[in-house]
């Protein structure tokens, strides 16, 4: 073998082992550990605490009175507004119970009916009724907390609305499945729906609305 040619076996041996260490390396190295609870928690609390919870939903809805404006006059219009967070406001809840879920007690907080609108959603809601747009209110609540529900909703404000549809005993979609075919109903009734407001990507999948827009929402996830 000629010189020039162990010097070139030589490198892609080097090359070859380098080149092995590196994957090796790669498949050994682990991700990092998730971001911790309790600080997590605390930074949603500073969230609420400092005032950008407010201001981040002020300027979602006050963009959508915009976009409802400009539909003033037309015919069977209509917006849809999810309830818990979008609404009237959970936070309360989540505070008692260090932002977890806990059944036992969701529903004797949600019978007291005095959950908080949240204040720009209230004022859509108004100008909605104003312009004569119907108002549905779609959530995942269940059929049996419609008096509470709809106790609550009247205790925050909000003007008459169209229907409050719930979900009923036994229905297993998701939240956008069951989102979805609700407002599919709404169109086959002859509304156009300007507008969708939810917390939830879940709540706003699925179309059948000419515009979307979501609050924010740090506490949880539904799909």
């Amino acid at each position: 073998m000629s010189r020039t040619t162990r010097s070139n076996a030589l490198r892609f041996g080097v090359l070859s082992v380098s080149i092995g260490l590196v994957l090796l390396m790669a498949g050994c190295a682990t991700p990092p550990p998730p971001p911790n609870l309790g600080a997590l928690k605390n930074d949603i609390t500073e969230y609420y605490k400092n005032g950008r919870y407010e201001k981040d939903c002020a300027r979602v809805t006050r963009e959508a009175r915009r976009t409802l404006s400009a539909w003033e006059g037309k015919k069977k219009t209509a917006i849809v507004l999810d309830v818990d967070d979008t609404a009237i406001s959970t936070l309360p809840y989540l505070q008692t119970t260090d932002f977890g879920y806990i059944p036992s007690l969701w529903m004797p907080w949600a019978e007291q009916a005095d959950a908080p609108a949240i204040p720009g959603t209230l004022e859509l809601a108004k100008q909605a009724a104003e312009q004569q747009t119907a108002i549905f209110f779609i959530t995942s609540r269940q059929e049996a907390w419609r008096a509470c529900t709809e106790q609550n909703l009247r205790n925050a404000g909000y003007p008459n609305w169209t229907s409050l549809i719930m979900k009923q005993a036994g229905d297993r979609r998701n939240t956008e499945k069951y989102k979805t075919a609700e407002r599919e109903k709404i169109i086959d009734m002859g509304y156009t729906i300007v507008l969708n407001l939810g917390d939830q990507e879940s709540d706003l999948a699925g179309g059948y609305a000419e515009y979307t827009f979501k609050l924010p929402n740090p506490c949880y996830w539904l799909p």
